[in-house]
């Protein structure tokens, strides 16, 4: 499994869980990454933005979205 959908995969069972405890790992996880990778990584994942809406909102390019919201979810915690 790559490492990005294996760190989304950790991210998920802890919102299963407890969701408290979940949320805060989560917030602190997302606020440890650059403002423009934080970003890119919530509409993508969160919001569920395709990459042109998410590039529209960035205003940078579909090409840039990739690579900050792939960069993004490798630089969470484990």
């Amino acid at each position: 499994m790559p490492r990005e959908q294996a760190g989304l995969l950790r991210l998920a069972v802890l919102l299963a869980g407890d969701r408290g405890h979940a949320a805060d790992l989560v917030q602190r996880a997302l606020r440890s990454l650059p403002p423009r990778m934080r970003g890119a990584v919530v509409l993508r994942h969160h919001a569920d933005l395709s990459e042109q809406q998410t590039a529209e909102v960035l205003c940078c390019s579909a090409g840039a979205v990739d690579t900050h919201t792939t960069r993004g979810v490798e630089a969470l915690p484990d």
